[in-house]
């Protein structure tokens, strides 16, 4: 198959993926066109006229969970069955032994506190994004996947000018976010965008390096409408992060690196702002604005930070934890549905209707915060103080120190041969705010830009990379 029909196929699929969200922005029938993209990418990969890794980023900004769970069961359905025989992707034996290490804790944890559905939901979702990671592991050439975020962010910048016809203003705010349903999510798409290809500013063509200008401007456009400040202040403190471990030429361990000198940051800076002088100076100096720090009534989150470090995650809990989906992760949140607020999403409805609530004490005057009455005036307030949920403190809180040693050690095996992990900085930063490693979309693209292969420097330039590629086969 010669690259030019490959490269206009490609061109044609993200036109009519563009033309199906156009639709379902402006007739709400969401439904319809996500069954239309479904079955349009389903149809173009039995005809090979499109990649599973097309369908793969193209899944990860749809809007809702289902929509995306299916698109990526497609993709890899796509990319593990060749010639009717399924591709079991490796697993290093790193990996082996800290998943068995981690179940140990979630076994021990469970006999102790209970919440085996907690733990399972919460496993099976871990273990299918661990899946996930290995078996898009560097079977993505980071050319190609370039081309696909090029494509995908003129289609969100499609999307944000057809919103702004439909609010009739240009004003900053929660409106604008694409095809994501939330700005915030938003925000961190477009970062991710906008990091990936500021990597390909240095390319010697003039017409590609123009394109990453063009799309990285209408990206920084769409990001100030966004109105995602703590995503952006996330993205400064793990710009922040990566450059002092790149000053201090740590590069081989640089994914342990930024998850242990995080949580060492994270320790030291509330256990500061606590301190007696600290606190005084603050209070004094800061014109009132100290109240949007301490005041448990405007920010909800540091108290949920302060004392779940000080009180909560202590003696053997520090090394342990209180077991997967059982303090602060969603897992957690699905099951403590009579204590706290949730939508009724079809996935909520389900664990309801079928399943007993569940919830440790520790964590439930924290989940208890999160109330009806809450949610509906979440807007007078900032919604990320108001918001009493972080998957970084989650993390930690359900997996211990061990469990944490352990996810590191995965992470820095999937990832080591990658030269993009400024990406893994911002994320660790940005799940200080919400709880992001819950949220498909947002890891499954972190994932995917993490994995592209990158050994293209020894390829012409005048020849397009679609020479090594064709939808038939790996990219």
């Amino acid at each position: 198959m010669n690259t030019k029909y490959v490269h206009i196929k490609s061109t044609s699929y993200y036109i009519i993926v563009c033309i199906l969200l156009i639709f379902e922005k402006s007739t709400n029938y969401t439904s319809l066109a996500m069954l239309l993209v479904i079955g349009i990418s389903i149809f173009l990969l039995l005809m090979r006229k499109t990649n599973f890794a097309d369908v793969c980023m193209t899944g990860l900004i749809l809007p809702g969970e289902v929509w995306v769970l299916l698109m990526l069961l497609i993709s890899l359905s796509a990319l593990l069955i060749k010639e009717q025989k399924l591709i079991i992707p490796v697993c290093y034996t790193k990996i082996k032994l800290c998943l068995i290490v981690i179940i140990l804790l979630s076994i021990l944890n469970t006999i102790c506190i209970g919440g085996l559905y907690n733990t399972l939901f919460y496993f099976f979702y871990l273990f299918f994004v661990l899946f996930f990671a290995l078996s898009y592991r560097e079977n993505v050439h980071e050319r190609y996947l370039y081309e696909i975020c090029i494509a995908l962010c003129w289609v969100q910048f499609v999307l944000v000018v057809l919103e702004i016809f439909i609010t009739r203003r240009i004003v900053p705010g929660d409106n604008y976010y694409g095809s994501l349903k939330d700005a915030h999510e938003f925000g961190v798409w477009l970062l991710f965008m906008i990091t990936f290809m500021g990597y390909h500013l240095k390319s010697s063509n003039s017409i590609r390096k123009s394109i990453t200008l063009c799309t990285t401007f209408a990206c920084l456009l769409m990001l100030y409408l966004a109105d995602a400040k703590h995503v952006v202040l996330a993205y400064l403190m793990g710009l922040f992060l990566y450059s002092i471990l790149y000053i201090i030429k740590i590069k081989k361990k640089i994914i342990a690196a930024i998850v242990l000198f995080s949580i060492v940051a994270f320790y030291i800076g509330i256990f500061t702002l606590e301190s007696p002088f600290v606190k005084q100076f603050i209070e004094q100096n800061s014109n009132g604005f100290s109240i949007y720090l301490y005041d448990n009534n405007y920010n909800y989150k540091y108290h949920y930070f302060y004392g779940t470090i000080s009180e909560d995650l202590t003696g053997i809990h520090f090394l342990t934890g209180y077991g997967l989906g059982k303090y602060g992760s969603r897992g957690a949140n699905l099951f403590a549905y009579n204590i706290m607020y949730r939508n009724q999403n079809a996935l909520n409805r389900f664990i309801e209707a079928h399943f007993s609530p569940f919830y440790i004490n520790e964590y439930k005057k924290y989940a208890e915060v999160y109330t009806d009455n809450l949610v509906q005036n979440i807007k007078w307030r900032s919604a990320v103080l108001t918001y009493p949920f972080s998957s970084f403190l989650a993390f930690i809180a359900e997996n211990g120190i061990i469990g944490v040693f352990c996810w590191s050690i995965i992470t820095s095996c999937l990832f080591k041969n990658s030269n993009r992990k400024l990406l893994f900085s911002f994320f660790v930063m940005v799940c200080l705010f919400d709880l992001y490693i819950d949220r498909i979309n947002v890891i499954g693209t972190l994932i995917i830009l993490l994995s592209a292969k990158n050994k293209d420097s020894r390829v012409n330039e005048k020849n397009s990379f679609y020479n090594a590629f064709s939808p038939s086969r790996r990219c």
